[in-house]
């Protein structure tokens, strides 16, 4: 027989035996749950990257010129800062 560390009493063999099981078994749920978060970040990241945009101005009707690259720099600006918290989120 132990002794807890918390409260001075005494564990069973068989209590250390089913709490090294559940811990175990939580640590394993808790390892699968973060697999199952990158890779949903992974794909969040590839779907970001495969946002098609005009590849030249001169696809636009010259009115919408403007605004679309003051549009298109806002969003640049957005999405680095989303991928950079992704991340750091990864990380």
């Amino acid at each position: 027989m132990k002794k807890c560390l918390f409260c001075d009493n005494t564990i069973s063999e068989e209590r250390i035996t089913l709490l090294n099981s559940y811990f175990e078994n939580q640590a394993s749920k808790l390892k699968e749950n973060c697999v199952f978060i990158f890779e949903k970040l992974n794909i969040e990241e590839d779907k970001i990257d495969r946002i098609n945009f005009p590849l030249s101005l001169n696809d636009l009707n010259e009115g919408f010129q403007d605004e679309y690259v003051k549009a298109k720099k806002e969003f640049d600006k957005e999405v680095t800062f989303y991928k950079r918290n992704l991340k750091k989120v990864k990380s």
